[in-house]
């Protein structure tokens, strides 16, 4: 079957049609019939991104707990994914950009609220009755962007950033003072406050740790997205399934349970008998973050699942296997790695199994920088108050 590669993956010629081609002759169609129109605005939020996760899951959600003054609604821009939530039990109305009908209702929304980009409605930027566009963004990491890469975004009418370090560096893309407001992430909200204990329990459930036992030790591996090595966890030049056979050695030593977070591109399957081990999905709508309350260690490179660890005020072990960066340029730099970086498997195991059997002592070594980086993503925004204050935003800039 013909394949084409769009961005990060390959993808077969029908899904090209129905997804990519299609979204993009539908947005220009849509232009031309609702955005001409003097269409009336509803008093409607409108969540655009691949999946509903990350800042547009919990604000969506935060919207609907908390005001009855708008409309919240989700559109995805995958036809799979429509689908499938079409289907479920979800809490807010999900509508598809592939769809001429779905897209007037979105047409006559106030505002667009993204975390990828506009997707396929970039061709709405010029047009003076388009709704308000909002970038939320999805992780405050180590990626630098250039102003290139930034260009399909300067259209938009407000950018929510994480801390005014972050707002330098969206600066230094591009964006003016006016588009920039710095009101943290709603997606760590759940994270700045520790969770009760029958909290703890429906996290268990969820993730399906349920059975195992409260005094074990878990660790969690979320390496960053790494095209040219989809199908295996490997590192240190280790071949994947040696690699893994190792982690699940140091597992079942360590008494702990190492849960491997593969990235939403990924197509790895972990192989069979290695108890010590288990996969954690990211695909669908799951909500990842409150799983950081239950981890002990956190393994990871260059992913922003860090910052969202250290989002957390009670610090936990970190280590970075010390893998070569495949993005071009820094805002965190290496520097910012507040924990062990390990460049070899014996530097690796022997800081795990400490920070697993001591970890008040591995944290001493690590404590002041993981401050120091907290300050410089987060500011003084880990008050369990970023959704509180998008929705504020928005509102004065719909004013």
């Amino acid at each position: 079957m013909i394949s084409i590669r769009i961005g990060k993956k390959k993808h077969p010629l029908p899904v090209v049609i129905k997804k990519y081609i299609a979204g993009v002759v539908f947005a220009h169609i849509a232009k031309l019939a609702f955005l001409t129109l003097h269409l009336k605005k509803q008093k409607r939020i409108s969540l655009v991104g691949h999946r509903l996760n990350g800042n547009l899951k919990s604000f969506g959600e935060w919207l609907i707990a908390n005001q009855n003054e708008y409309q919240v609604d989700f559109f995805t821009d995958d036809p799979a994914h429509y689908k499938r939530l079409k289907n479920t039990d979800n809490t807010m109305s999900t509508y598809s950009l592939q769809n001429l009908n779905h897209l007037k209702r979105l047409a006559t929304s106030q505002v667009i609220c993204t975390s990828h980009g506009p997707a396929f409605l970039g061709p709405w930027k010029n047009s003076k009755r388009r709704p308000l566009f909002v970038e939320f963004w999805h992780g405050a990491g180590f990626k630098n962007r250039t102003k290139e890469e930034t260009i399909p975004r300067l259209f938009y009418d407000a950018v929510f950033v994480s801390s005014p370090e972050f707002k330098k560096f969206h600066k230094g893309w591009g964006y003016s003072e006016k588009q920039l407001f710095v009101t943290g992430y709603s997606q760590v909200d759940s994270l700045t406050k520790a969770p009760n204990q029958k909290e703890l329990q429906n996290i268990r459930e969820t993730f399906g740790l349920k059975d195992i036992n409260k005094k074990k030790k878990i660790v969690l591996y979320a390496p960053t997205w790494n095209s040219k090595n989809q199908e295996l966890f490997s590192s240190f030049d280790m071949p994947g399934e040696k690699f893994l056979e190792e982690l699940n050695n140091i597992a079942l030593k360590q008494n702990s349970l190492i849960l491997l977070l593969p990235h939403l591109n990924s197509t790895f399957k972990l192989p069979e008998n290695l108890p010590g081990l288990r996969i954690v999905s990211s695909k669908g709508d799951m909500d990842i973050k409150p799983l950081l309350h239950l981890v002990d260690v956190l393994i990871t490179d260059w992913s922003s699942i860090y910052t969202d660890f250290i989002a957390m005020k009670t610090n936990k072990p970190v280590i970075f296997i010390d893998t070569k960066p495949t993005f071009y340029g820094y805002t965190l730099t290496p520097a910012d790695r507040a924990g062990a970086k390990t460049e070899d498997f014996t530097a690796f195991n022997k800081q795990l199994s400490e920070s697993l059997s001591n970890p008040a002592k591995y944290l001493k070594k690590y404590n002041k920088e993981m401050d120091r980086v907290r300050k410089k993503v987060w500011g003084d925004t880990l008050d369990g108050k970023s959704s509180a204050r998008y929705f504020e935003t928005i509102k004065e800039i719909i004013r």
